[in-house]
This record gives structure tokens, sequence and C-alpha cells, in this order.
């Protein structure tokens, strides 16, 4: 694995599966309201939870990826020395 895969590894980690997730989250959110007949503040407040739990689920679930690219790039740092 090269440095790049590493770092890749690393924004994949922090921003594109959070994000993935909070996006399901507002897609979800705006089926409800149309589905359920929910108002605004309604839709807000399960966008907001459900948001907020899956962006910390997905750093849970995601644990693996990030040991993995610290491990990448601390054994490339080794092998350059």
């Amino acid at each position: 694995m090269t440095k790049q895969d590493c770092i890749f590894e690393l924004i994949r980690y922090f921003i594109i599966y959070p994000f993935y997730y909070i996006l399901s989250m507002f897609v979800a959110a705006v089926l409800c309201k149309f589905i359920m007949g929910w108002g605004y503040t309604e839709t807000k407040i399960f966008f907001l939870v459900l948001s907020s739990v899956m962006w910390f689920v997905s750093y849970v679930i995601h644990f693996n990826l990030l040991l993995f690219s610290i491990k990448g790039l601390k054994s490339r740092k080794l092998k350059n020395e």
C-alpha cells in the first residue's frame, strides 16, 4: 500500500463515509416528510437525530479502515528510513 493509498483511505474514513450516511438520512427524512405528512419541524428533528447517530456509527463501523491506513502509513515510514 502506497502513501497515497493510505491518505485516500483516511479521506474516505473522515469525509466520504460520514457524508454518505448523512445524505442517506436526508433522503429518508424527505421521504418521511411526504409519506407521513410531517411538518418542517418534525422532519428537521428526525434528520438531525438520525444523521447525528449515523455520523457516529460510520466512524465505529469503519474503524478498521482507519487502523489499516494508519498502519500502512507507519510501515511506509519505516521502509523509507
